[in-house]
């Protein structure tokens, strides 16, 4: 009997070594910066995103406000990549929805849920998301879990913003790419620099 408490022990201690531990965040923190970002006027952009994402997302991906809620904003998501000519029914076709982006706090990561008022986005988006790390003009979602493996993230936040978030994120995911919004419609002039 003891020999079998051992076994399962050493069988949770093996598992927990080969999971990739988060850096810790402050949860309260994180969901007020999360809900301020939401809730900001400006656009929020897509800044950076794991690689394993590449196949679900496109890269150049807008929020722009419409109002705020109590919990959130309501917002839209929308492509913005530059296209000189779309065909119809071409994978270039732009999309655009509006969503209520509800911010919910909650130990260890507070987390953030999206409910579609018009439009159609892709499920990766409607799905709970954990809320990683966060300061007022950017947040680190967790998009997917893979056993043993770091997470992969995606950093939402303002133009030319969230040098923090995208740090947080390089440390603690899955390699990824920063999103070159020059070739994003819409995208920051370079006067217009934060750094949070």
């Amino acid at each position: 009997m003891i020999l079998a408490a051992f076994f399962i022990l050493g069988i949770g201690l093996c598992a927990a070594e080969n999971q990739h531990k988060l850096e810790e965040t402050n949860p309260s923190t994180t969901y007020k910066n999360t809900l301020t970002a939401v809730q900001k006027t400006e656009n929020l952009h897509l800044l950076w995103y794991s690689l394993d994402l590449s196949r679900w997302l496109e890269e150049c991906l807008i929020s722009k406000f419409l109002n705020k809620t109590d919990h959130g904003a309501k917002r839209t998501l929308e492509t913005n990549a530059m296209v000189t000519e779309i065909l119809p029914g071409s994978p270039l076709q732009q999309s655009k929805a509006n969503v209520t982006v509800h911010v919910h706090e909650r130990n260890p990561y507070p987390y953030i849920t999206l409910h579609v008022d018009g439009g159609e986005i892709e499920s990766l988006w409607t799905e709970q998301r954990d809320l990683l790390f966060a300061t007022p003009n950017c947040f680190v979602l967790q998009a997917l879990i893979k056993e043993k493996r770091k997470l992969s993230c995606v950093v939402w936040g303002l133009g030319n913003s969230g040098k923090k978030c995208l740090e947080y994120a390089k440390r603690n995911c899955e390699s990824g790419e920063k999103v070159d919004l020059k070739k994003c419609e819409d995208h920051p002039k370079k006067g217009n620099k934060r750094q949070a």
